[in-house]
């Protein structure tokens, strides 16, 4: 009987010996996955800031655009208004 449970106690004590083993991995891959949830929510919530920003650069150039047209026109109406009122110089 003694060899019979000397044996049961070295494999119990092999068993856990690897079981503590075991559980370093395991929790090395939990803090792995960790990471990587947290990296892949910080790269989701920096391509949010990207495109709001974009957006709000496709809204500037917009606006630079319809400045510029607008700068042309004004600048067409002077140049007409300094036409008109050279003729009414000349017609007086």
């Amino acid at each position: 009987r003694a060899p019979l449970n000397g044996g049961l106690s070295a494999s119990t004590f092999l068993i856990l010996q690897f079981l503590s083993l075991c559980v370093s991995p395991q929790t090395k891959l939990n803090e792995l996955e960790d990471r990587v949830r947290r990296g892949a929510a910080e790269r989701g919530e920096a391509e949010m800031k990207k495109k709001a920003f974009q957006e709000q650069i496709g809204q500037l150039n917009r606006q630079n655009e319809d400045l510029r047209k607008l700068q042309k026109e004004l600048q067409s109406c002077k140049a007409d208004t300094s036409v008109l009122n050279n003729k009414l110089t000349v017609d007086m």
